[in-house]
């Protein structure tokens, strides 16, 4: 018995040394797949990140490529006005060029009239008075109708002169005039063209720019591609370490549940050879013990019979009588003898089977078992009680929990009203409704305008979206009921100039650009303002930093709201 629970002692043993290693190398395993998974998911956020950014930059790119193509087409448009303003000088330069050879006509005319005059005015100088002159012209006519004729003729050619000298002055004051609006025109065209050629210079540095910020974002989209390849390269690889890995976990997993069922196999063989062995011992021993007491009780009848017999002998005349009841109770007391050894071989063989079934029981840990068992239902009891007391205090956990939540959710919403209420009344513009009527119309041109030198002073360009800075400005003060000149010079004036620390949101900002205040825009706050680009047409721009910081000179005029 004892060599046999010895036996399955350590047979058990090894089990569990045996098992303790495996589950060793087994955690060592899944340990070592948890890392790599871990390493694997931070290089899959890696790569979502560094897509997310190749997506940003491809955005940066298309908007660069869409600004340029607007910087193109206004350079386009710029130079075509340029061209028609050139066009435009041209011609007023060919008819100042006509007026000034008239006026040099009609002062030689002149010239030579008054010259005519001289000679006359000589003629009657020389002849001693123009009176006398004149009476010998009409005292020489040959008859009355020569006399009035001659006086007439007198008369018109003195009217006639006069009225050529005055028309030759009306002529040449016309023709003067003429000339001051063509020179003027001329003037003004002149410094339009200046204008276009500065224009044109600064839409050139912008697009200088903004392809050197493109060929920036292409190198930096060249090398997120190259290193997405390299984070995906590397998730390729851990991929293919954590398949290995659960190979090898499936693997070990599988060779220890044959190892385990090995060595249950040959532990219930080894445990059921020892009972077999431990059986047969006990049975040959009870054997053993069963003969010794047949001897016994063979023995002690045949001492009662010699005693009944000697008995029997010295009282022959009642032997006769007594010796059937003697017989009978002799044999009855054999029998019972012969029973109760009968039924204590019977015991002790229900015993030894009993003991054999002992044996066998605890070499298969029957016993083991059921306590086993017993103890697992006392836990399970056990742990229901605790399930239930857990549910209880989960259940007044949840509900203080809900009420917490309630509270807090109560106290983020007064919170979140009272922020509202706060950021509302400290964001409420200082320039009234006007200027928010003014920002908002002005929005509505963002993302669907063009930037054109000259244009937004009809309704045409309206429609269309067509500004420059200075006609935006102006439209944009017209829709709600202001009138504001449409240059940068105008509006450089158009209201009252505070200092640059003083601006506020609907307040007019200047730039240096092509000339002083050569570009402007209404100011949002916060270092933003909402103007006609070149670049983007009517958009939101920052001059907090960057080129408009850069070109920022301070200059700013408040309207009269």
């Amino acid at each position: 018995m004892k060599k046999a629970l010895v036996l399955a002692g350590i047979v058990g043993l090894g089990t569990v040394f045996g098992q303790v290693n495996d589950v060793s190398a087994t955690e060592n395993l899944e340990n070592e797949q948890d890392q790599v998974e871990e390493e694997r998911e931070d290089v899959q956020d890696e790569i979502t990140s560094a897509e997310q950014e190749l997506v940003d930059l491809m955005d940066d790119l298309d908007e660069l490529e869409a600004d340029l193509a607007e910087l193109n087409e206004a350079i386009e448009a710029n130079e075509a006005a340029m061209d028609e303003t050139e066009g435009e000088i041209d011609e007023n330069e060919a008819v100042v060029e006509e007026l000034e050879a008239e006026i040099a006509e009609i002062e030689a005319d002149m010239e030579e009239r008054f010259d005519l005059l001289k000679s006359r005015a000589s003629s009657y100088q020389q002849n001693g008075s123009s009176n006398v002159s004149y009476i010998q012209v009409i005292l020489g006519a040959e008859g009355f109708a020569d006399f009035i004729s001659r006086i007439m003729n007198v008369s018109r050619i003195a009217e006639a002169d006069e009225e050529f000298i005055d028309e030759l002055k009306a002529l040449e004051d016309q023709r003067r005039d003429t000339q001051d609006e063509h020179q003027s025109t001329l003037d003004e065209l002149d410094e339009q063209f200046v204008e276009m050629e500065g224009m044109d210079a600064h839409l050139t540095e912008q697009i200088e720019e903004t392809e050197a910020l493109k060929e920036d974002v292409s190198e930096n989209e060249a090398e997120q591609e190259a290193m997405i390849d390299e984070l995906i390269a590397e998730e390729s690889d851990l991929a293919a370490a954590e398949a290995d890995l659960m190979e090898r976990i499936e693997a070990e997993r599988e060779r220890q549940a044959e190892a385990e069922r090995r060595a249950e196999e040959e532990a219930a063989a080894e445990a059921e050879e020892a009972a077999e062995e431990q059986a047969e011992a006990e049975a040959q021993a009870e054997q053993e013990a069963q003969a010794e007491r047949a001897e016994q009780a063979a023995a002690e009848e045949n001492a009662s019979s010699e005693e009944n017999n000697t008995n029997s002998a010295e009282n022959s005349s009642s032997a006769a009588n007594e010796s059937p009841n003697s017989a009978a109770s002799n044999n009855n007391s054999a029998n019972n003898n012969s029973n109760n050894s009968s039924n204590n071989n019977s015991n002790n063989s229900s015993n030894s089977s009993n003991s054999s079934n002992n044996t066998s029981s605890e070499s298969t840990n029957s016993t083991s078992s059921n306590t086993s068992s017993n103890n697992s239902s006392s836990s399970n009891n056990n742990s229901n009680n605790s399930s239930n007391n857990t549910s209880n205090n989960n259940s007044s956990s949840n509900n203080t929990n809900s009420n917490s939540s309630n509270e807090s959710a109560s106290s983020s919403n007064a919170s979140n009203s009272s922020s509202s209420n706060s950021s509302s009344s400290s964001s409420a513009p200082s320039g009234g409704s006007g200027i928010e009527d003014l920002i908002s119309n002005g929005r509505e041109y963002i993302g669907n305008s063009t930037y054109v030198f000259g244009a937004g002073r009809n309704q045409s360009d309206i429609n269309a979206g067509r500004f420059d800075c200075s006609g935006f400005l102006s439209w944009a003060f017209s829709s709600i009921g202001m009138s504001m000149p449409a240059s940068t010079d105008g509006l450089a004036t158009a209201g009252t100039r505070v200092s640059s620390s003083e601006k506020q949101r609907g307040d007019i900002v200047f730039f240096d650009t092509y000339k002083t205040n050569g570009h402007a825009g209404i100011y949002l706050g916060n270092g933003t303002y909402l103007g006609a680009q070149s670049s983007t047409g009517v958009a939101v721009a920052d001059m907090s930093s960057g080129y408009w910081a850069d070109n920022y000179n301070g200059y700013v005029i408040r309207p009269n709201y």
